[in-house]
């Protein structure tokens, strides 16, 4: 298993009045707030599948705030659109059949150009220094999250991302991401998301390839 992908709900107005009438106690009242706990639970829900993480390890509590544990190759988003969670799982055949295969790394920031190339020789694509245009031809899709350091610092600097008014945050994140890998594919059709709770160690993010055989 090289990439698992989850979609879930976040909170709502009618999703908020409906805990109120039901008397529950919510973690935040606030539908953007609740992002990174939805996409936490998520993450540590596949961590908890996979074996990475057991139950006794798990608690409503540590949602969000132990970012210590985490499953390693979780990517998950949030929105009001949803009522339930959907799972895309993927992985190879053991007998290695069929014209694809997926690999998959860790991004040590938004800036890893190294974890990008990583991810691509995971999934079989063999090469040295930049890929040839024939090896990028085989690139069929990249998936990955981005992050915008710890305390917004990448590599001992200083960022804007977290502070800038004018722009979100995870806007930067995805942008900066998405640029390195573009420059080491070719190709800016790449699936990018931001907010990593318990994906991959805090700053870091999993970065997964599919490569035509």
């Amino acid at each position: 298993m090289h990439y698992v992908q989850v979609k879930g709900p976040l909170l709502t107005p009618t999703s908020i009045a409906d805990a109120d009438r039901r008397g529950k106690t919510l973690v935040t009242r606030d539908p953007n707030g609740s992002k990174a706990y939805a996409r936490g639970a998520m993450a540590l829900g596949v961590a908890l599948g996979l074996g990475e993480l057991t139950e006794k390890e798990l608690s409503n509590e540590m949602i969000a705030r132990r970012l210590d544990l985490f499953s390693s190759v979780a990517s998950t988003s949030a929105g009001g659109e949803l009522k339930n969670c959907e799972v895309l799982l993927f992985g190879n055949s053991p007998q290695a059949t069929g014209d694809y295969r997926i690999g998959h790394s860790v991004l040590v920031d938004a800036i890893d150009a190294d974890g990008v190339r990583a991810a691509l020789r995971s999934a079989g694509l063999e090469f040295e220094g930049n890929l040839s245009k024939e090896q990028a031809a085989r690139v069929a899709a990249i998936f990955s999250k981005s992050d915008w350091g710890v305390n917004g610092v990448v590599r001992g600097r200083r960022t804007t991302m977290l502070t800038d008014a004018d722009i979100n945050y995870e806007r930067h994140a995805r942008a900066a991401a998405g640029a390195v890998i573009a420059s080491i594919t070719y190709d800016p059709a790449i699936f990018v998301s931001s907010g990593t709770e318990h994906q991959c160690a805090p700053g870091e993010s999993v970065i997964a390839a599919i490569v035509r055989v």
